[in-house]
């Protein structure tokens, strides 16, 4: 079986201290928007958004610290691998992370150690 296309999201748990889980999943939800907008026309997008993939999404939300997203970013950037941060006004801090979606097997070691936001 050939690895599933999958989205990552990862929330900055301390930028989340007492928010409501209504306001945590916005922020989410932000980045998400942000990054399908911004590379809507990418190969990858377009396949996780194909009718033929739609129904099928598969999204994992992760909750990690500051450090843990600084890590990340640096791995992140030196593979080449797309995000969109979401940074919330007038805070002027980052809440959110998305990954454009990509193959598991090709991405999904940057996440080892994570867990799903709870």
């Amino acid at each position: 079986m050939s690895s599933p296309l999958v989205q990552y999201i990862l929330v900055i748990r301390e930028a989340m201290n007492g928010w409501t889980t209504g306001a945590i999943i916005a922020q989410a939800c932000h980045a998400v928007t942000k990054c399908t907008s911004t590379f809507f026309t990418d190969p990858h997008m377009t396949l996780y958004m194909s009718n033929e993939n739609i129904s099928q999404m598969r999204k994992v939300v992760l909750g990690c610290s500051r450090n843990e997203w600084e890590t990340i970013k640096e791995k992140a950037n030196k593979m080449g691998a797309d995000y969109c941060e979401w940074t919330e006004q007038p805070e002027d801090v980052v809440t959110c992370v998305a990954f454009k979606p990509a193959f598991k097997d090709s991405i999904g070691h940057l996440f080892s150690g994570l867990k799903l936001f709870s």
